[in-house]
C-alpha cells in the first residue's frame, strides 16, 4: 500500500449501540471513553443512535458531505507507533474493518469530490439486475464501498453499512448469539459472511462480519 493511500486512513467512526451491548458481543470496549479500537480505526459508540452516523478520514474535512465522527481518536499507539495496534484482536475474533458502505445519489460528483481529497476510485462494478454501480477506494487499510444509481439523482450522501473482519467467523457468530445470521458464502469468492440483527426488525441490517481474504495464489 503506497503512502498516498495510508495518508487517507479512516481514523474514526461514530456507531450506534451502547458499550454494554458491544461488550456482550465480545468486543474489548474502553468503557471510560465509550468506544473501541477496531484495527487502526476508533469506533465511538452512541447508545441513542443506530448504524454508522459519522466518520473522519485523515487529511480531509467533511468527506462527501458526510457528518464527521463525534470525537477524535484517543492518543493510543502500539509497538509499531500506529494508533490502534494496542488492541489488534477482540475476544470474539474480530481483527479489523473490511469496508464501510456509503450511498451517494451522484457517483460522478462523488468521484470528483474523492479525487479532490486525494482518494482514488480503484474499481467500478455494475450491480447485476439493478440500476446501481459500486465504486471501491482505499481509506488506509479500510475499503470505501460507494454505491449509487447509474443515473444521477438529487439527494445527499449517507452511511449505509459497516463490515468487519474476523479470524474465526464461527466464533464471532457464536459471540453475537441470536443476533447473528448463519455463516454463509459472501459475494466475494472464497469468503464467508454473517449479518447482525441490531434491531428494530423493520430497519435494514447495517452490520456484517466477514472471513479474511483468502491467500493469493
Amino acid at each position: 500500500m503506497d503512502p498516498a493511500v495510508t495518508s487517507r486512513q479512516l481514523q474514526a467512526l461514530t456507531v450506534g449501540g451502547s458499550a454494554a451491548q458491544w461488550d456482550a458481543w465480545g468486543f474489548a470496549v474502553d468503557t471510560t471513553r465509550n468506544g473501541l479500537w477496531v484495527g487502526a480505526t476508533w469506533i465511538q459508540l452512541q447508545a441513542d443512535e443506530r448504524g454508522v452516523c459519522g466518520g473522519s478520514v485523515a487529511g480531509t474535512e467533511a468527506l462527501l458531505g458526510l457528518p464527521p465522527a463525534a470525537t477524535r481518536p484517543p492518543e493510543v499507539a502500539g509497538s509499531s507507533g500506529r494508533e490502534g495496534d494496542a488492541n489488534p484482536q477482540h475476544p470474539n475474533g474480530v481483527t479489523g474493518i473490511d469496508h464501510v458502505v456509503v450511498s451517494h445519489p451522484n457517483l460522478e460528483a462523488a468521484e470528483s469530490d474523492l479525487l479532490g481529497a486525494g482518494i482514488e476510485i480503484r474499481r467500478w462494478r455494475d450491480v447485476p439486475a439493478a440500476s446501481l454501480r459500486q465504486g471501491f477506494a482505499w481509506l488506509g487499510d479500510v475499503v470505501l464501498e460507494l454505491i449509487g444509481p447509474t443515473e444521477a439523482r438529487p439527494g445527499n450522501a449517507a452511511f449505509f453499512g459497516l463490515a468487519l473482519t474476523s479470524s474465526d467467523l464461527h466464533a464471532t457468530a457464536a459471540a453475537f448469539g441470536p443476533a447473528s445470521s448463519e455463516v454463509r458464502d459472501a459475494v466475494q469468492p472464497g469468503r464467508s459472511i454473517i449479518t447482525i440483527d441490531t434491531g428494530p426488525a423493520d430497519r435494514p441490517k447495517w452490520l456484517a462480519v466477514m472471513s479474511p481474504h483468502p491467500p493469493r495464489a
